[in-house]
């Protein structure tokens, strides 16, 4: 099943592809307009926004449930840029602004860290609402993480296979972090000795 999963990821990741090319094209006639500016910067930093707003509510202890919650997206986030990065290293695909289409791979080199498959802002980004979203049946938060995918396209930062393989990347690892803390749940507190966690096994 997990690696019929996999499969399937990569299949969609690879279908994607075929929008590679007219989606830059899109991007770079819009290149510097008010649109594009404003799309990429909202997306481009709404993991970090996301991100901080979890390590907060991690931290709140008037919820525990949202706390719970809270960590296990911090989890998935930190997780889900581990694994982009690693992903960089092992794809080495070039990104749109290089001019060198969206066929140009140089797997496993030295320097892969900055190559563009999958897009670690879209992996973060998903891999961080992907526990919410489960937790509390909120399936409007995929549509906020896709902003993230748009503004690296229209950004041209990365091809539009690159923000799928990464959308996908994180839901898989928001889902499975989602499904390792479900009735073993973490608590983080905050105090004047620092910052504890506990676990909580229902």
């Amino acid at each position: 099943d997990t690696w019929l999963r996999v499969g399937l990821g990569l299949g969609i990741a690879a279908l994607s592809s075929g929008l590679d090319q007219t989606a830059d094209r899109w991007a770079q006639r819009r290149s510097g307009s008010k649109f594009s500016k404003a799309v990429a910067g909202v997306g481009n930093n709404l993991p970090l926004v996301v991100g901080g707003f979890a390590g907060l509510l991690a931290l709140d202890n008037s919820d525990e449930h949202m706390s719970a919650t809270s960590f296990t997206a911090l989890e998935a986030g930190v997780a889900g840029v581990l694994a982009s990065e690693a992903g960089k290293y092992v794809v080495g695909r070039s990104r749109p602004q290089a001019g060198l289409g969206n066929h140009d791979f140089h797997p496993l080199r030295s320097n892969n860290g900055s190559s563009g498959f999958p897009s670690g802002h879209t992996t973060a980004m998903w891999a961080l609402v992907t526990p919410y979203a489960k937790e509390y049946d909120a399936p409007w938060l995929y549509g906020l993480a896709s902003i993230t995918n748009l503004a690296r396209v229209t950004d041209r930062k990365h091809w539009v296979s690159d923000t799928v393989g990464g959308a996908l990347l994180g839901y898989a690892i928001g889902d499975a972090f989602w499904r390792w803390h479900r009735g073993n749940e973490p608590r983080l507190s905050l105090s004047g000795d620092g910052v504890t966690m506990t676990w909580h096994t229902d």
